[in-house]
């Protein structure tokens, strides 16, 4: 008769992971991929133009007295009211310049001004491939996007929409930049 053996191990089971041509795993490849950079550095590009835009709008509600505001409202809506008296967005410039009180006027031009200072701030930080400017960049992010998300569920707009879903691919790219350059601590053997 044959006698038990010693338990043997089970069999292993051999995982080969794919590597693309420089051995790194297949997973990684999204992470290492040079588009993602490219759109992140035109994403952040795009959010310091809006920085500088918000930065200039804010200092010219400063400066503009509410009657020559009114009157640069009327002098740009004009021809388009010209056109078609019912468009929307012109109607909706006017109507802001008309009930434009001094103090939500000076709310604003602050808002705008410290808006356009942060985002401008964030956006040299970035180039510059701070650290700590990444997780903060999301962070604030994530909070102006929760903000329009509670903007658009009262009240519908469709440019506050398409600024929200940008902000979101926006959040993504910055986090997928962090995460492709994060210096990586080597294990130790």
């Amino acid at each position: 008769m044959r006698e038990p053996s010693a338990r043997s191990a089970p069999p292993t089971i051999s995982v080969k992971t794919r590597t693309d041509q420089l051995g790194r795993p297949i997973s990684q490849r999204l992470l290492s991929a040079a588009w993602p950079h490219y759109l992140f550095i035109a994403g952040v590009l795009l959010k310091g133009l809006d920085g500088v835009l918000e930065f200039i709008s804010g200092f010219l509600l400063l400066v503009v007295s509410p009657h020559h505001l009114n009157h640069l409202i009327e002098q740009v809506t004009q021809g388009e009211l010209a056109q078609d008296p019912h468009d929307w967005l012109a109607n909706a410039i006017v109507a802001v310049g008309h009930h434009l009180t001094s103090d939500a006027k000076i709310f604003v031009a602050c808002y705008l001004l410290a808006h356009g200072v942060v985002k401008l701030f964030l956006v040299v930080c970035l180039l510059k491939h701070k650290w700590w400017a990444y997780p903060l960049t999301i962070v604030l992010l994530l909070g102006m996007v929760g903000y329009q998300i509670y903007r658009v569920s009262h009240l519908w707009s469709w440019w506050l929409l398409v600024l929200t879903v940008s902000d979101i691919i926006i959040i993504a790219l910055i986090a997928l930049e962090y995460w492709r350059v994060k210096p990586r601590k080597k294990k130790k053997h």
